[in-house]
């Protein structure tokens, strides 16, 4: 008869057989066939569950990673977060998805967690960093890939993108085009792809130093389409450029949806550029160009960095850039 939460040690009685013997045929310890079957056959009748986090604990193996990510509705987030689990999965490791590192609260939760001792490591896409989750990163004692820029002082993984590369090709792309006013509309300035793009942005317009070309930025208050459209609204000068650079995809589709309700011709009067290069582009019309950051690349390195880690806490740390390139279409 199955009791509600029967026990190890009504396991033992049941079968007839020491708590110690139950336990050696849980943690498939050696024990003689007809043993085994009759605990076997007692764990089945009675119900009874065996209790997996505690045996991780014992055996400080869990087989279970961390992913934690930013905002796993962003088309990025979730290309990055399939591409992890497919490379993960091939090595018997199961994958935790946490999609709640937006603020500094969530994100410093999210590392405790991960230090708990409830998973053997821990990938962790956060959208800001303050000196406090840096500290607690470096208190980490668990094998940890970045998904971003290095941090220094910490001894983490990293895997990124070097968007500078990309954003260069198009921006002179659309110099040859003819383009001579340029706008970065870009998201926070206090988020890590936020300013890592304001900086690039910037470091490409004053290497090309022509007196001709004017350029600007505006940073909104989030990545997504909703406030992009919101925003994008707001801009009282958005028709003094023939270049808008956005922040993502998203907000490259929030901005072309408001050039066409203008009847603005894109892109011979406004073209527009999104950046990730997410499948949606070239669902749209009309298509986005965009600058195209790998992401399946970076989520697969993610998870080679990790398993390489757990295998080998000793090696050197690394960090993994992916090379970006400009997918031009109809937008530009």
């Amino acid at each position: 008869m199955k009791s509600a939460k029967s026990t190890i040690a009504d396991v033992a009685l049941h079968a007839g057989v020491s708590t110690a013997t139950v336990s050696r045929v849980i943690n498939n310890a050696p024990s003689s066939d007809n043993t085994r079957l009759r605990v076997l056959r007692s764990i089945k009748e009675l119900g009874y569950k065996v209790n997996t986090d505690g045996q991780a604990l014992r055996s400080r193996k869990t087989n279970r990673i961390l992913l934690s990510l930013a905002n796993i509705s962003n088309p990025f987030y979730t290309t990055l977060a399939e591409s992890i689990e497919n490379a993960i999965s091939k090595s018997g490791y199961h994958i935790l998805l946490s999609a709640s590192a937006t603020n500094e609260v969530e994100i410093q939760e999210q590392i405790e967690k991960a230090g708990s001792g409830f998973v053997d490591g821990f990938i962790f896409g956060p959208i800001t960093f303050s000196p406090t989750t840096v500290d607690k990163l470096k208190k980490l004692t668990i094998p940890t890939v970045l998904i971003g820029p290095h941090i220094r002082g910490t001894k983490i993984d990293s895997v990124g993108t070097n968007e500078y590369h990309g954003m260069k090709e198009a921006i002179l792309y659309l110099r040859a085009k003819g383009k001579k006013r340029f706008l970065l509309f870009n998201g926070p300035l206090d988020s890590i792809p936020g300013l890592n793009r304001n900086n690039c942005f910037l470091k490409i317009m004053s290497e090309i130093d022509e007196k001709s070309v004017k350029f600007d930025v505006v940073n909104t208050s989030s990545f997504t389409f909703d406030q992009a459209n919101i925003e994008i609204r707001k801009l009282v000068t958005i028709f003094n450029f023939d270049a808008i650079i956005c922040g993502n995809d998203l907000m490259a589709a929030a901005v072309i949806n408001y050039l066409r309700e203008e009847n603005r011709a894109i892109p011979e009067e406004t073209a527009v550029l999104g950046l990730d290069n997410d499948d949606f582009c070239s669902y749209v019309y009309p298509k986005i160009s965009s600058i195209d950051i790998n992401i399946p690349e970076q989520g697969e390195a993610a998870a080679k960095a990790l398993l390489s880690r757990i295998q080998n806490p000793k090696q050197k740390y690394s960090e993994h850039l992916t090379v970006s390139r400009f997918i031009p279409r109809q937008s530009t």
